[in-house]
């Protein structure tokens, strides 16, 4: 899916790649067409699924404007989630009214393959910008540190989950907190998950927070046993 501001009034923005529910994903080839009268591509940077970079191989201009490019998670185990494929960075060149669609070419251009080398099924969305001077400015991105304290007495999987999105699950020992990653989101609320299985129980539980995030912003959530 491509997840771009529907009106632009800026100079420049980015457009995020994004994927959900991957399973063992291992390289991903991309082909995006664009007005070029419009906007005009300028960078490509790496993507990230479940806390894990996505390398970005390679990319580069292709015939009938468009863009390629390569991502390659080689000599791993791969990686499960969601999260994005990669960012690409746009220049506006066109003028107020005028609209690209961001086009991802499906047909022998665009593809998923997980570690055993299978192309996996992807629903492509494609996205259309405008340029609008009127438009209001997009909310800032924010670096979002995530930690997770285990209060049990055991060590605990606590898989943690962003608006309603499975980001990552990691083994949290008692009495210890963990570092999940830092994940870009916009400024303002979202919604923050963590669900584990207790062995001792045998049931699994959750703990669901809001939070408001904006800047540089460190949240700690706490496992508390119900």
């Amino acid at each position: 899916t491509v997840d771009a501001p529907e009106y632009i009034s800026t100079d420049t923005f980015d457009a995020d790649i994004c994927i959900s529910g991957v399973e063992d994903l291992d390289s991903a080839q991309l082909k995006l067409s664009f007005d070029p009268g419009v906007v005009n591509v300028t960078a490509v940077k790496p993507g990230k699924i479940s806390g894990k970079e996505i390398p970005r191989e390679m990319w580069c201009f292709d015939k009938n404007n468009t863009i390629l490019v390569t991502s390659n998670l080689g000599g791993t185990d791969g990686v499960s989630g969601s999260g994005t494929l990669m960012t690409i960075s746009f220049d506006v060149i066109g003028e107020d009214g005028d609209s690209s669609v961001l086009d991802i070419v499906e047909k022998s251009g665009s593809f998923v393959i997980n570690t055993e080398s299978e192309e996996l099924p992807v629903n492509w969305t494609d996205a259309t910008v405008t340029i609008d001077s009127a438009a209001p400015l997009p909310p800032n991105e924010t670096d979002t540190y995530v930690y997770v304290k285990n209060l049990d007495d055991d060590k605990l999987t606590v898989f943690l989950f962003i608006d309603g999105n499975f980001i990552i699950d990691k083994g949290v020992s008692s009495g210890s907190t963990k570092k999940y990653s830092n994940y870009k989101l916009l400024e303002g609320l979202h919604d923050f998950k963590i669900k584990w299985y207790d062995l001792d129980t045998e049931k699994w539980y959750e703990v669901t927070a809001e939070y408001s995030v904006s800047g540089e912003t460190d949240l700690q959530v706490r496992l508390i046993l119900l």
